[in-house]
C-alpha cells in the first residue's frame, strides 16, 4: 500500500509545474481527434518550441482524468541502438497548451527506436538479455494479480546493488497506466529468464 501511495504522489507530481518554471503557448487545432480531444499542429509545435524540429513525432497523449495533463514525444538522433528523446508535459489552457521546458533522455532499443527504454546504473550490453528474456518469455515467477498476463513494452530498468534489476512499464498519458516491479536474470544452459522477485508498484489514472 505504501509504494502505491508513493507512487501515485509522484504520478500526480508529474502533471503539475512549478509556477516559476517558463511556460510556452501552443495552441490547438479547430480539428478534434475521435474521442473529442484536442489536437495539435506539429508546425505549431515547431513553432514554440524549436528544440523540436528535426525530430519525429512518438507521441502527443492526453490523459483525462489526470484534467487533460499531455505529453508529446519526438525522437531525434536515431543511431546503432540508441536514440535521443526529447519531451514536453504540458496542462491545458483556453484554446491550447501550456508546457514546461523539453526534456532531453538518451533512450535504447533492439530493432524499433519507437520501442526504446531508459538505462541507469548499466549498459546496453547488459541490458539486452534482459529484454530480450522479457519478450521471449515474459517474467516467471508469482505475479501480481493486477499485472495480469499483459506484457507491456519496458520503459526503464535499473540495476540494483543486490543484483537484481527494477524495470518499469506503462505510460500514464497514453495508455493511463504504470507499473514496476523487480527481477533477477537466470542463466540455465542456453535458457535465460526472468524471475520476479517482488516490491511491485502500479496505478492507473
Amino acid at each position: 500500500m505504501r509504494r502505491y501511495a508513493l507512487l501515485t504522489l509522484s504520478l500526480l507530481w508529474l502533471g503539475a509545474f512549478s509556477q516559476s518554471e517558463p511556460r510556452t503557448f501552443i495552441p490547438s487545432s479547430p480539428v478534434k481527434d475521435g474521442r473529442g480531444l484536442r489536437s495539435y499542429r506539429e508546425s505549431d509545435i515547431f513553432a514554440a518550441l524549436p528544440e523540436l524540429r528535426g525530430g519525429k513525432k512518438l507521441s502527443e497523449c492526453s490523459n483525462s482524468i489526470m484534467s487533460g495533463a499531455t505529453e508529446l514525444v519526438f525522437l531525434s538522433d536515431i543511431g546503432n541502438n540508441e536514440v535521443t528523446i526529447k519531451s514536453v508535459r504540458c496542462t491545458p489552457v483556453d484554446k491550447g497548451l501550456s508546457c514546461g521546458a523539453v526534456r532531453r533522455m538518451r533512450n535504447y532499443f533492439l530493432e524499433s527506436p519507437e520501442r526504446s527504454f531508459s538505462l541507469e546504473n548499466l549498459t546496453f550490453a547488459r541490458a539486452r538479455p534482459i529484454v530480450e528474456a522479457y519478450r521471449a518469455g515474459g517474467v516467471a515467477g508469482e505475479m501480481p494479480e493486477w499485472f495480469g498476463a499483459s506484457r507491456p513494452d519496458v520503459v526503464s530498468i535499473t540495476a540494483l546493488p543486490d543484483g537484481s534489476y527494477r524495470m518499469r512499464f506503462g505510460n500514464v498519458y497514453c495508455t493511463g497506466c504504470s507499473s514496476a516491479f523487480n527481477v533477477r536474470l537466470e542463466t540455465s544452459g542456453t535458457e535465460v529468464r526472468l524471475l520476479y522477485v517482488g516490491d511491485p508498484e502500479g496505478v492507473c489514472f
